[in-house]
C-alpha cells in the first residue's frame, strides 16, 4: 500500500508542471462499472474475493471554484464466498460518500472534504444463524490534480482518506425456537413458536484510503472514462484491538456521464 501512494505521489508531482486545458463545466451524472479483484481479512487471515461487478453511480454540480460530489452504491447481494476458516459466509452492502472541492491554481488542483458511509450485513454459515451488522461513517478529506492533453482529454488523479470511522457491529444469534403452550388441561390453538435470538453490541473504529486514476474523454455533452481504483480499508475493534475486517481491493473501472441542461 505505501509503495502505490508513493507512486501515486511521485506521478503526481512528474506531472504537475504539464500544461493543462480548461474545460467547460457543468453539472452531470454518472455511472461506472468497477470489477473487485483482492482480498480481505476478518481476523482469520487473508481470502481471495470473488470477482463481482460492482455499478457506483455519481452526480457532479460545479459552483464556480466549488463542486459538490456525491457517489454511491446501491444495496448488493448478499454475495457468497469463503470465510478464510473453513466456512462460507454471504455480505450484503451498500457506499455512499458525499464531498466538497475547492479548484485552485487555475484549476489543476483541489481540495475536498466531506463524508464517507458504508452499510454491511453479513450472514455466517455456522451451527447457529450468525447476522453481523454495521454503519460506518466518518470525515473524508481528498487532494486531486488534473493532467490533459487538450480540451477533449485529461487524467484525474485522486488520493482520499477517511482516517476515523466509527460504527457499532450488531451480532444477532439465531440459537433454535422457543414454541408458547396453551393454559394446562384447556384446549387451545397450536402452539406458537419464535426463533430464540440472542445479540451483542460491540464498537468498530475503521480507516479508509481511497486513490483513483481516472482518464476521460469527452465527446460534447457526453464523456466516457476508465482507470483504476485501490481501496484499502481497515476495522478493529478498539476494547481488544481484534481485526474486524481488513480489505485491500483494486478495481479497474469504464464509465459514462452526460452533463445536465442545454
Amino acid at each position: 500500500m505505501n509503495r502505490l501512494v508513493r507512486a501515486l505521489a511521485t506521478l503526481a508531482i512528474v506531472c504537475a508542471f504539464a500544461p493543462v486545458a480548461v474545460r467547460a463545466d457543468a453539472p452531470s451524472v454518472g455511472v461506472t462499472v468497477n470489477g473487485i479483484v483482492g482480498t480481505y481479512n476478518t481476523g482469520g487471515g487473508n481470502t481471495s474475493v470473488p470477482v463481482v461487478p460492482l455499478p457506483l453511480f455519481s452526480l457532479r454540480i460545479p459552483v464556480k471554484r466549488f463542486a459538490v460530489l456525491f457517489e454511491g452504491v446501491p444495496p448488493i447481494g448478499p454475495i457468497g464466498y469463503d470465510d478464510g476458516r473453513g466456512g462460507t459466509q454471504a455480505t450484503k452492502m451498500s457506499y455512499a460518500s458525499a464531498e466538497a472541492r475547492y479548484s485552485f491554481h487555475d484549476g489543476r488542483y483541489a481540495l475536498g472534504i466531506g463524508e464517507t458511509l458504508l452499510n454491511q450485513m453479513t450472514f455466517y454459515s455456522l451451527p447457529q444463524s450468525v447476522v453481523q451488522s454495521s454503519r460506518v461513517v466518518g470525515l473524508r478529506v481528498s487532494g486531486i490534480i488534473w493532467l490533459s492533453s487538450g480540451l477533449t482529454d485529461r487524467t484525474e488523479l485522486s488520493l482520499a482518506a477517511s482516517p476515523r470511522m466509527h460504527a457499532v457491529q450488531r451480532t444477532a444469534i439465531t440459537a433454535g425456537t422457543i414454541c408458547g403452550l396453551p393454559p394446562f388441561g384447556r384446549p387451545g390453538p397450536p402452539a406458537q413458536c419464535s426463533p430464540l435470538v440472542f445479540g451483542a453490541n460491540d464498537p468498530e473504529v475503521a480507516s479508509l484510503v481511497d486513490a483513483k486514476l481516472t482518464r476521460e474523454h469527452a465527446m460534447g455533452r457526453y464523456t466516457l472514462s476508465y482507470g483504476v481504483r485501490y481501496l484499502n480499508y481497515f476495522a478493529h475493534y478498539p476494547i481488544n484491538g481484534h481485526i474486524a475486517d481488513h480489505d485491500r481491493f483494486i478495481m479497474p473501472f469504464v464509465g459514462f456521464a452526460a452533463k445536465l441542461g442545454h
